[in-house]
């Protein structure tokens, strides 16, 4: 399968939320982050949809979404007619410097096997002291960008992993597993960080090495 998140069970059993700990925990980082009214707020990795709908319904930001699924946006598109979508990487996002005041990553920083062009987009497009969330199972601190908040939400992670087995048959769980770095977690990582200093020392990031 080319793209498990593409599955129409799994999207349906999720609620367009493919990340541990679904809206709830995007509330809490959104909270934890000073996310408001007004805000421009970019998702990496933006899928179905679920958290721009919920940033832009209940939040009221203006909301921003890049995947590399045109089936995952189409439906996003449908959810969240107002929102500015696009099919790309990360490695290279089509927006000018210090556009967004926030950008949300959940659960795709592990998706890449390098990350330096990847936070370097990311510090580009952020407005200075603009709020970078990462939620994923591995956690690699990007420099640039001084810690706000941390926490660890094993709980979430391990029902996100049952509730996948339940709505998958075995082959689709057992690709999801692969594909991903699902099969090799055991917790998740929930981080609010702050664009901060410089980028000038950014040397290759691995997504690995668990803080």
């Amino acid at each position: 399968m080319s793209n498990i998140y593409e599955n129409d069970v799994l999207i349906e059993a999720m609620g367009g939320a493919l990340h541990p700990g679904g809206l709830r925990l995007t509330s809490r980082a959104a909270r934890l982050a000073g996310i408001a009214r007004g805000m421009s707020v970019l998702d990496i990795g933006c899928g179905a949809g679920a958290s721009l709908e919920y940033l832009s319904h209940e939040l009221g930001v203006i909301p921003y979404g890049i995947d590399i699924s045109d089936k995952l946006l189409g439906i996003a598109k449908g959810r969240v007619p107002g929102a500015d979508l696009t099919v790309c990487d990360a490695a290279g996002l089509p927006f000018e410097d210090e556009t967004f005041d926030a950008v949300i990553c959940e659960c795709t920083l592990s998706l890449f096997k390098s990350l330096t062009s990847v936070y370097g987009e990311i510090y580009r497009v952020l407005k200075p002291a603009g709020r970078l969330i990462i939620s994923d199972v591995r956690l690699t601190m990007p420099p640039g960008f001084e810690t706000i908040n941390i926490e660890e939400h094993k709980a979430a992670f391990v029902t996100y992993i049952a509730e996948m087995y339940n709505a998958l048959p075995d082959d689709d769980f057992k690709a999801l597993l692969e594909d991903t770095s699902h099969g090799a977690a055991n917790t998740y990582y929930l981080a609010v960080l702050a664009k901060s200093g410089c980028i000038d020392d950014l040397r290759e990031h691995e997504p690995g090495k668990a803080v």
